[in-house]
């Protein structure tokens, strides 16, 4: 959950209509490293200046994340801010050449967790995270898909919200419940989640395998406390 070898930078007002934020590596393409495009979802209510600690350690990993403003974010809108920034990529400009168009992700929140995972289905999408999230359709995606949910949260009920997604998936997924966690925690750098979260990326994108110790084994860190109950589906 550390901040990754990458400065971040935050831009407001780009991406589709001025309606976006982005936060990326200060530099780009340093070594010709190619930088994953994600796509964000914030929760309703909100907009990402209240995710700015999270968003700009993915970014910090090398990640190029787009976020819409809107406060009632949903997939087409996600879905057009991911297609921007892969536009960006054949287009003259700093983020020209500089993205990885194979290696997107889908990360949100709360309404903004639903829509990611709604999200996912999109064919450059490699993997889906959900913090809390509303019920997506999980049975249309095509990579791996971590849920986060606690045992606190009475607002999105895991029962009511989270199980469902879980239940339809068809790919490997992993679902994590931390003790104490309420339906506000992912604010901010996300707490306890964060490391995960970072983690899931690297595994799943870069192929870190120094993150696996996170989710398999018997003593995998989301096998013990602070977090409970882990559930897996399509799992090796």
């Amino acid at each position: 959950g550390a901040r990754g070898p990458f400065t971040p930078r935050t831009i407001n007002n780009t991406g589709p209509n001025g309606q976006y934020t982005l936060f990326r590596p200060e530099t780009l393409g340093e070594n010709g490293f190619k930088h994953p495009p994600a796509t964000w979802g914030n929760g309703i209510t909100t907009t990402p200046v209240l995710y700015t600690a999270l968003l700009s350690t993915i970014a910090s990993h090398g990640f190029v994340v787009i976020a819409s403003n809107s406060a009632t974010v949903n997939a087409p809108l996600m879905t057009a801010g991911l297609d921007w920034l892969l536009e960006q990529n054949e287009a003259a400009g700093e983020l020209s050449g500089m993205l990885d168009p194979s290696r997107a992700v889908s990360i949100g929140y709360s309404l903004g967790g639903g829509a990611a995972v709604e999200t996912g289905r999109h064919p450059n999408v490699v993997t889906t995270v959900s913090f809390h999230g509303l019920t997506g359709n999980s049975a249309a995606l095509h990579g791996p898909l971590l849920l986060f949910t606690g045992t606190a949260d009475n607002f999105v009920s895991a029962r009511q919200f989270v199980d469902p997604t879980f239940n339809r998936s068809t790919v490997p997924t992993f679902y994590a419940t931390l003790t104490g966690a309420d339906h506000l925690r992912p604010l901010g750098d996300a707490g306890d989640e964060r490391a995960p979260t970072i983690a899931w990326l690297r595994m799943w994108v870069y192929g870190d395998e120094g993150a696996r110790g996170f989710f398999y084994g018997d003593d995998c860190v989301l096998c013990q406390s602070p977090w409970t109950n882990p559930q897996t589906k399509n799992w090796e």
